[in-house]
């Protein structure tokens, strides 16, 4: 099963959509993440960002987005190595 099928069908899993840069599309998994937790994001592992195998893609709740950071999307923040 894809994981957009699993985030179709899973009722108890909470997930996020990446908007923008190299992970634009994905879903990453938040199911019991803490709100300060989902309010600083992530630098998730790609290998299609800037700095290639190893290199990171950061995500975070968008600047408008209310605390405590209820909504499904995560907007691109650039990339670290």
């Amino acid at each position: 099963m894809s994981e957009q099928q699993q985030h179709d069908t899973d009722t108890d899993r909470e997930f996020v959509t990446l908007y923008g840069g190299p992970l634009d599309g994905q879903h990453i998994d938040v199911t019991g993440w803490s709100d300060a937790h989902r309010g600083a994001g992530v630098a998730h592992i790609t290998e299609h960002g800037t700095y290639g195998p190893g290199g990171r893609a950061m995500y975070g709740p968008a600047p408008d987005d209310p605390w405590p950071f209820s909504t499904d999307r995560w907007v691109w923040e650039g990339d670290c190595p």
